[in-house]
């Protein structure tokens, strides 16, 4: 079977996951600085540009193709701020019971742990229809209530609601310890 080169709808179906991926693994003294969003958007523009290169033949190849994308964009993103005239990683946070600042790093293992979290959840993301998986990353992890939700996807918010519910009842199924 030969590679497809993916289109722009085909790349936009993995918006969800790469936000969700982005978002997991964004580098705390970035928060302050640049909008995890902002990398998803610039992850997916290198996508379109170099989608000839592409060799995905699923959707799920594509969405690896476009995650090692994504986390070079993450990582150039880290280099550029730390190359910046300040040390970014002196910085502190302002806000109270924000998670940045000195002893408020997570320990190797924990950060091992948080990123195979992640990356179970961009898998799950994945595998649900679009619209769920939009409406899931919209509402909890971008915080947005279900009105706002609604008018973005053009659906009514007892639709969303109903997308949010079918969500949540496929990843807590996927999440079960089969036995």
């Amino acid at each position: 079977m030969d590679a497809v080169e993916p289109s722009i709808p085909a790349l936009e179906e993995h918006r969800p996951a790469l936000r969700a991926l982005a978002q997991a693994r964004f580098a705390r003294q970035l928060r302050g600085k640049l909008d995890p969003s902002d990398v998803v958007q610039q992850t997916l523009l290198e996508a379109h540009q170099q989608r000839g290169q592409c060799r995905a033949r699923t959707p799920a190849e594509q969405l690896a193709w476009l995650r090692r994308i994504l986390l070079h964009n993450l990582a150039d993103a880290r280099r550029a701020y730390r190359q910046a005239c300040r040390d970014v990683g002196r910085e502190q946070a302002v806000e109270p019971g924000s998670a940045a600042g000195p002893g408020r790093e997570p320990s190797p293992s924990q950060a091992a742990q948080d990123a195979e979290r992640a990356a179970d959840l961009v898998a799950a993301l994945a595998d649900l229809p679009p619209a769920q998986a939009e409406a899931l990353v919209l509402h909890y992890f971008e915080g947005l209530p279900l009105q706002e939700i609604a008018r973005r996807l053009g659906r009514t918010t007892a639709a969303v609601a109903g997308l949010l519910k079918r969500g949540l009842r496929h990843l807590r199924a996927r999440s079960q310890p089969e036995g």
